[in-house]
């Protein structure tokens, strides 16, 4: 169930299209949607007809989730210059720190491979000439014939997974390390969300917006 919608008048909306900080609200905004909807599939996945297929749709949310914070923290990045001393701004703060090192580096790996959809060629080939291993699963053929869901191209994933295993960690890991760590990203997430939200409350707040706008449901 929806909440109260906060609405904002025309001639509100007029004022603000052109204002830096309601520009700010609204790009980050973008992101808060894009992570929170991730994250609500991860906790709600649709149902599959094996567990296999279940993980495979985790792990790639997983990847999408990675791939809009490594995004969102960009975002954030070109706003610090803007709010370095703004109490609503300090949770992103933590995300830059040695805490979150670890974090960074994962999100920022996922999304220069898995997440990145390679327009010009250049990561998918470098992937393929460095892949090694004893076999190579390409695709799997649909349980009941035409569903899309159960149509899955196995060589993407064996490509990722390795080509991030490389990227984290040059001594090697396992393929379960690397599991355990793409299970930290939704948990970056939640904090980043959190976070997310406290920038707009604040800023919102600074503009008015939440005394001057209407609460009625839309």
């Amino acid at each position: 169930m929806d909440g109260s919608v906060l609405r904002i008048k025309p001639r509100v909306f007029d004022r603000l299209r052109e204002n830096e900080d309601f520009i700010a609200i609204v790009r980050v905004g973008r992101v808060i949607n894009v992570i929170d909807h991730c994250l609500q599939i991860l906790a709600n996945p649709p149902k599959f007809p094996t567990d296999n297929l279940l993980i495979r749709h985790r792990i790639r949310t997983l990847f999408n989730l990675a791939g809009y914070l490594s995004e969102g923290l960009e975002v954030v990045q070109s706003l610090r210059l803007r709010y370095p001393n703004d109490d609503f701004f300090e949770p992103f703060l933590r995300f830059f720190s040695v805490e979150y090192s670890g974090e960074r580096k994962l999100v920022r790996t996922i999304r220069n491979s898995a997440f990145h959809l390679d327009h010009e060629t250049k990561v998918t080939r470098k992937m393929l000439l460095e892949l090694k291993g004893p076999h190579y699963d390409f695709f799997s053929q649909p349980i009941i014939d035409g569903e899309v869901a159960g149509m899955y191209f196995l060589l993407a994933d064996t490509i990722d997974m390795n080509y991030l295993v490389d990227k984290l960690s040059p001594d090697g890991v396992s393929r379960a390390a690397m599991l355990e760590m793409l299970a930290t990203i939704p948990n970056f997430a939640a904090k980043f969300s959190a976070a997310s939200s406290a920038f707009i409350t604040g800023l919102g707040k600074r503009l008015k917006l939440i005394s001057s706008v209407s609460t009625e449901k839309a």
